[in-house]
């Protein structure tokens, strides 16, 4: 059977945005702007793993949302 894979890119350094933590990770309506994409995916029945491109700094801030958001399809992150 075939699995169906989303690669979600999130591994900007946001520079423009002159911020101290990247917007992926910024708040919106209570929730970091990536948790509202991986949400996206995660609720679709064709999707059956999310992979998340972030970046190299970026690993314990993105495990920990990833496990306070209960987002069980993301199989890896991986750096871009």
């Amino acid at each position: 059977m075939k699995r169906v894979y989303a690669v979600i890119l999130a591994a900007g350094a946001s520079e423009r945005l002159a911020q101290h933590i990247p917007k992926q990770l910024l708040e919106i309506a209570g929730r970091a702007l990536v948790a509202h994409t991986i949400e996206r995916f995660q609720r679709s029945a064709a999707i059956d793993e999310i992979i998340v491109v972030i970046p190299a700094d970026g690993r314990a801030a993105f495990e920990a949302l990833i496990t306070r958001e209960r987002f069980d399809k993301v199989t890896r992150l991986v750096y871009g």
